[in-house]
């Protein structure tokens, strides 16, 4: 029985998983990279037609520096896609999206509106931080907007007027907004996870993969070697003759009857079922006597 057998490691196996890892990790990161950038722009499709709206209505409101502040938030999101798109480095551009942003929340919160609702945008900014800056550096930059929003809730250090916000509110707005910052890192944290998981596992499938194809072509390679050799011997038995069992031979003449009852000389009939080829020559006894003459005279 043929035994059959896993994939084997060759003696490259080695070189070839770092090469494989390397490769994998810098497709995954090119993804991500991608990933979030088709985020970002989703995101400036979605936020920039409403920030505008926003900041048409504050301006028929009177509200001009709000106004002009969301206006120049939008304006600094589409340059900063247009600069990714002349292959500027996007973390830099997200960066300064983020600050740019996170300043437009602390005036809103500063302006508060109806009950201070506008503070409430705050919440967004961990969401958009840890997906675009990761999770790490979108938890700090969290940090410093809450930080930042702490600090204009207890009256903007004296420096400018902002709206007075109740005791309870900053209480449940410092927690709820904590909670929202580490969930949104949590989050971030399980997606890198997932991701490098299916880079580990979709790299294994490709190694496996390669393995399997050297073993089929290496059985190919082995099973045309083995037809070859099987024609060859073949080849070699057709052209094997040889003779055996009993042969009818006539006591006088020597001939050989074959199996149709047909009668022929003995090397005829040994040259039709073999390979062996006749030479004609005299005995010593026949050429006593058919020639004696001959024979005394070389005697």
């Amino acid at each position: 029985m043929t035994r059959r057998s896993g994939p084997r490691r060759g003696a490259g196996s080695g070189d070839r998983d770092e090469t494989g890892s390397a490769d994998t990790a810098a497709r995954g990161r090119a993804t991500d990279a991608a990933l979030r950038l088709r985020h970002y722009t989703i995101f400036l499709s979605l936020g920039v037609p409403l920030m505008v709206a926003f900041g048409i209505l504050h301006l028929a409101r009177g509200n001009a520096p709000l106004s002009g502040a969301i206006f120049l938030s939008a304006v600094a999101l589409l340059a900063g896609r247009a600069l990714i798109a002349r292959a500027h480095s996007p973390l830099l551009v997200y960066r300064v999206n983020a600050a740019l942003f996170g300043t437009l929340l602390w005036y809103l919160c500063a302006v508060g509106g109806e009950a201070g609702s506008k503070s409430l945008w705050l919440y967004v900014f961990p969401l958009i931080a840890s997906f675009l800056l990761g999770a790490t550096e979108g938890l700090a930059w969290s940090s410093v907007v809450l930080l930042g929003t702490l600090g204009i809730f207890s009256g903007g250090l004296g420096l400018f007027e902002v709206h007075p916000y109740p005791g309870a509110f900053r209480i449940r707005f410092g927690l709820t907004y904590a909670i929202v910052a580490v969930v949104s890192c949590w989050f971030e944290l399980l997606r890198s996870e997932y991701r490098i998981g299916m880079q580990n596992q979709q790299e294994q499938l490709q190694l496996e993969k390669e393995l399997l194809e050297e073993e089929i072509a290496a059985r190919e390679r082995l099973e045309t070697e083995k037809d070859r050799t099987l024609g060859e011997l073949r080849t070699a038995l057709d052209k094997v003759k040889t003779l055996s069992g009993l042969i009818p031979i006539c006591a006088n003449c020597k001939s050989i009857r074959d199996d149709q009852g047909y009668w022929h000389r003995v090397e005829a009939y040994v040259k039709q079922h073999s390979t062996a080829e006749f030479t004609h020559g005299i005995c010593p006894d026949c050429r006593e006597k058919l020639y004696p003459a001959f024979s005394h005279r070389k005697g």
